[in-house]
């Protein structure tokens, strides 16, 4: 037996924690809910987390819909498969990718199909996460000797200049450092030097 749209608005609110708006738009049309149904059912993760569910419901209503209503297709007409949007969602949740390279995968996945693993190691994108590299990275930054003044104003309680230092480590590594990690360790860093 079918489910009817409330049972499905009903299911995605109480047992995936999705937001009534997000409920709404995958509820809007059957094939909307089928295709959210159908990339929850490709995640290889060890649970169907809420975390998968938020973020595959968060992608199909903006990135995917957005490009779909764009182009006058339908969601029966996506070149991104169920499968397809999984796999990117699993390298965001696994960290291998962070989101604003995911939106270059999409569009990769979007205009030329594929697998999200094989277009980012085709173009270099998976995350830099190792700690000693973004150290390392970070430390250099931080020896420019046009940064002094900043340093200064950050040491003396300017915390809003953190970002400032993250974005130039980001730029550095063409958006590839892990954003959490490289504001751990420029915290670490103007704490100690």
């Amino acid at each position: 037996m079918k489910e009817a749209p409330m049972q499905r608005y009903d299911r995605y609110v109480d047992a995936l924690g999705l937001s009534s708006y997000d409920a709404s738009i995958l509820t809007s049309e059957p094939e909307l809910g089928e295709f959210f149904d159908q990339t929850l059912g490709m995640h290889t993760g060890a649970s169907r987390s809420q975390t998968f569910a938020k973020m595959a419901a968060n992608w199909i209503g903006s990135e995917l819909l957005g490009v779909l209503n764009k182009d006058g297709k339908s969601i029966a007409q996506s070149p991104v498969q169920p499968a397809m949007l999984a796999e990117l969602i699993e390298l965001i949740e696994t960290g291998i990718i962070h989101g604003k390279i995911a939106k270059e995968v999409f569009v990769k996945l979007y205009s030329e199909g594929g697998s999200a693993k094989k277009w980012v190691e085709s173009l270099g994108l998976s995350q830099l996460a190792d700690p000693s590299a973004i150290e390392s990275i970070c430390r250099n930054i931080l020896q420019d000797p046009a940064l002094s003044k900043q340093i200064e104003k950050y040491k003396a309680g300017n915390n809003n200049l953190l970002g400032f230092f993250v974005g130039l480590v980001m730029k550095e590594t063409k958006g590839r450092a892990n954003p959490e990690m490289v504001s751990e360790q420029l915290k670490g860093l103007l704490q100690t030097g």
